[in-house]
């Protein structure tokens, strides 16, 4: 059996038997945070033990002229910004069995830059989405990175 695994800054498909603790999965419906090793149970069947990820936390950055650029590309996504714990971060929105991502997973003084570089792409998003109530639920974005 094959899922949706978070591998970087993208999804792809794998088998339960190459999941490692740490890895997101979706099955379409949901997505969880694999919290240990899959494992054999007494019945033979493959075991993922998992939970449901923790929402990002919401940062409100009054201010910071630091992260112009990556604020105004989650704004125009409708996007969290979600930090990995590793030094990295993206624009993705894990929750509720969304696989959306929004940008490449870089430091943060990088993902500004890529916001900056490419805002003209995410107020392009924007405008072709406002107009269907992007704010009822996420939208996925082509990848152009």
């Amino acid at each position: 059996m094959t899922v949706k695994v978070f591998k970087h800054d993208e999804w792809i498909e794998a088998t339960l038997e190459n999941l490692s603790q740490g890895d997101y999965i979706s099955n379409g419906h949901a997505t969880y945070l694999v919290c240990d090793m899959p494992f054999e149970n007494e019945n033979g069947k493959l075991e993922v033990p998992c939970v449901l990820p923790e929402p990002a936390p919401i940062i409100i950055q009054l201010g910071n002229s630091n992260d112009k650029y990556i604020t105004m590309a989650m704004d125009l996504a409708g996007t969290s910004l979600r930090d990995f714990g590793d030094g990295t971060m993206m624009l993705c929105e894990f929750e509720s069995g969304n696989t959306h991502v929004y940008s490449p997973r870089l430091t943060k003084p990088e993902l500004e830059l890529f916001c900056k570089d490419n805002i003209e792409k995410y107020q392009a998003f924007f405008d072709q989405y406002s107009d269907n109530d992007i704010f009822e639920g996420p939208v996925s974005m082509d990848r152009f990175w």
